[in-house]
């Protein structure tokens, strides 16, 4: 999750409090035990789910909120969003059905989620590179709204709602010229455009409010490899004056800007596919900047960084420890950064099983910020990782969690 999701959180009393060992294993079986096909949704058992207790403990790991896709029996694709309780998935009192992942049936795959600051109750949802975009009743579980684009144009991710929760920021780009970039300005309640300013380079994509909601971070992916007609960077607007008033490139020109995490100082981590233009099976990265300085794309050690086929695709920073996770799922592998030293630590090679290495795509923090949430795997596994050792958390893990989808994000619902 970046700062400023988690900065909402906590604005509005939903920071998460400590808790000890967790055991969510089991939890993709249905009531009588028994597993039911792994890329499709557990039939609820036919006896009525026991009543939840009134009172249980306060505990705020939050729940995670993230797009997926399966096949049912007829091999028609369901086009999804998951919603995990990860504090009712620890609560032994409720009935199994109450712990399963919810979901909610979707027009398109989405890719970003952005909670809604002004409706905690409800998300926006973003198609990557596609005209589907809609809001999301994440209690009713159903959609709200179908919020559309312009002819010319594409959704191309993610979106950003500011500080006061009166507009929604969101990238996309005009297909015409060559993708340039656009942040549109929405109302928050009508999702009627107000405005665009330039996102100050090609293909934007992920989006973020940083500095008290006065600043938009974006990341342009930049345009094809052999053109150099627009290299991926990073930009800083200001909100108000829609003023670009910082920018950063990479060290490397064989790489896009693809999402990225920042601190409360200013560090910042960006994971990156190959440039467009090159071979499919080059080589993603991740790229740190500290404050002003250039920012570094991690060269080292060659046996790690040589195996991050395809895109490096999602961040999170545990910024107690200064340690970043970056998932790559062409390599299926997981890495572990020191932000601050700019060094490798550790690789984590996640295993479903029989010794199947398989596709990692999201991560991020539980609200507490004890633990990494990995999605991985073909029956979409998630699996917490302690950010002080690297290692799995024993039983923390959901076999069948739905999220297929490049990111999730972890919320207070």
């Amino acid at each position: 999750m970046n700062r400023s999701r988690r900065e909402f959180l906590k604005k509005t009393g939903l920071a998460a409090a400590g808790l000890g060992a967790i055991a969510l294993t089991g939890c993709g079986q249905n009531a009588a035990g028994n597993n039911a096909p792994a890329n499709q949704p557990e039939k609820a058992p036919d006896k009525a789910p026991e009543k939840a207790p009134e009172k249980r403990a306060e505990v705020k790991y939050g729940t995670i909120i993230g797009p997926g896709k399966y096949e049912d029996e007829e091999k028609k694709t369901h086009n999804v969003l998951s919603i995990i309780n990860l504090d009712a998935m620890t609560d032994k009192r409720l009935d199994v059905d109450a712990r399963r992942p919810r979901l909610i049936e979707l027009a398109f795959y989405a890719h970003g989620v952005s909670p809604h600051p002004l409706f905690p109750d409800k998300a926006v949802l973003f198609e990557k590179h596609g005209a589907g975009c809609c809001e999301v009743d994440l209690r009713k579980g159903e959609v709200t709204k179908t919020i559309t684009t312009g002819e010319d144009r594409q959704f191309y991710g993610h979106g950003a709602f500011s500080r006061d929760g009166s507009e929604m920021y969101c990238t996309e780009v005009v297909i015409s010229e060559r993708k340039k970039g656009v942040i549109i300005v929405r109302d928050s309640k009508t999702y009627e455009i107000q405005g665009e300013f330039p996102s100050y380079g090609t293909s934007p994509h992920d989006c973020t409010l940083i500095d008290g909601g006065a600043t938009l971070m974006i990341t342009n992916g930049g345009d094809k490899f052999d053109t150099n007609n627009s290299p991926p960077c990073v930009t800083f607007v200001d909100v108000k004056t829609q003023k670009q008033i910082d920018k950063f490139e990479f060290d490397t020109a064989r790489i896009n800007a693809g999402h990225a995490a920042i601190t409360s100082k200013r560090e910042i981590a960006v994971v990156s596919a190959m440039r467009d233009g090159l071979p499919a099976d080059s080589t993603g990265a991740v790229s740190f900047r500290i404050g002003k300085d250039a920012a570094r794309t991690m060269t080292q050690p060659k046996e790690i960084t040589s195996r991050m086929k395809g895109e490096s695709l999602s961040v999170a920073i545990h910024e107690e420890t200064g340690v970043v996770g970056v998932t790559n799922p062409e390599a299926d592998l997981v890495t572990f950064w020191n932000l601050r030293e700019g060094k490798f630590i550790k690789a984590l090679e996640l295993d479903e099983g029989g010794g199947k290495l398989v596709r990692p795509t999201g991560i991020a923090l539980t609200l507490d910020n004890s633990f990494f949430a990995i999605s991985f795997g073909t029956s979409r596994t998630m699996q917490l990782v302690s950010p002080q050792t690297l290692e799995l958390v024993a039983g923390a893990r959901i076999e069948k969690s739905f999220l297929s989808g490049s990111h999730f994000i972890v919320y207070a619902l």
